[in-house]
């Protein structure tokens, strides 16, 4: 496939899922499966952060993220006047974004 591998090397042939394979010294290529060391869990501590999972795409390892769940946020956007203008922001301590007049 033009993609030349030196003997040892692992890589991820798969194009939406995960395969690992290896070259062999004597140039063959075997599917291998993947070495997963059991990571902890991330502690997520923003408002409406969750942990999420995922799978590494060069390890084809699963791993736990923090990510926002925007369905667990409040979604109530004030209702500005005409001399107003509405202002989104983003505080370090919340995944949801605030809003004010």
């Amino acid at each position: 496939e033009d993609q030349p591998h030196t003997a040892g090397e692992i890589w991820n042939g798969g194009i939406d899922e995960c395969a690992l394979y290896k070259c062999l010294e004597n140039g063959s290529i075997i599917p291998i499966e993947p070495d997963c060391d059991e990571e902890p869990t991330p502690v997520c501590e923003r408002e409406a952060e969750v942990v999420m999972g995922i799978i590494d795409k060069w390890t084809c390892c699963s791993k736990g993220v923090c990510g926002c769940d925007m369905t667990l946020c409040e979604t109530t956007i004030p209702t500005c006047t005409n001399s107003q203008k509405l202002i989104v922001g983003h505080s370090p301590l919340s995944c949801c974004p605030q809003y004010k007049c």
